[in-house]
């Protein structure tokens, strides 16, 4: 993301708008050609099963990396009554309601701001 938004704000300042969408082409379609190229042929081997064993193995591991960066953003972040509030929520919504991740953030956002706003107002 960082690359992107260094090549689109260059591509800007050399060319303007042109030259932004250009730069940030240049950042994008070779990674999307690589990973169509990938895919088709990936998806020719799926049928294996030494091949679906290799990514039933994969997925444990991204769910653990995943789990393990959840709990070290929990530890970091999470230390006064209403970030726990928020955090609880959002556990509970991401893994019982059928709502996207990014509608949580939202959500959590928003809480956060009423909370902060109700606190503001409280104090005066």
């Amino acid at each position: 993301i960082i690359a992107i938004n260094v090549a689109t704000f260059i591509g800007y300042k050399q060319k303007g708008v042109k030259g932004a969408i250009v730069s940030t082409l240049g950042m994008i379609v070779p990674s999307m050609i690589i990973i169509v190229l990938v895919a088709s042929v990936l998806n020719q081997f799926m049928g294996n099963r030494y091949v679906r064993y290799a990514f039933a193995g994969i997925r444990i591991c991204v769910v653990a990396l995943v789990a393990d960066i959840v709990y070290d953003l929990m530890k970091k972040n999470v230390r006064t009554l209403q970030a726990s509030i928020i955090f609880m929520g959002a556990l509970v919504l991401l893994v019982g309601a059928n709502l996207s991740a990014i509608m949580i953030v939202m959500l959590a956002g928003m809480v956060a701001l009423a909370i902060g706003e109700f606190r503001r107002r409280v104090k005066k």
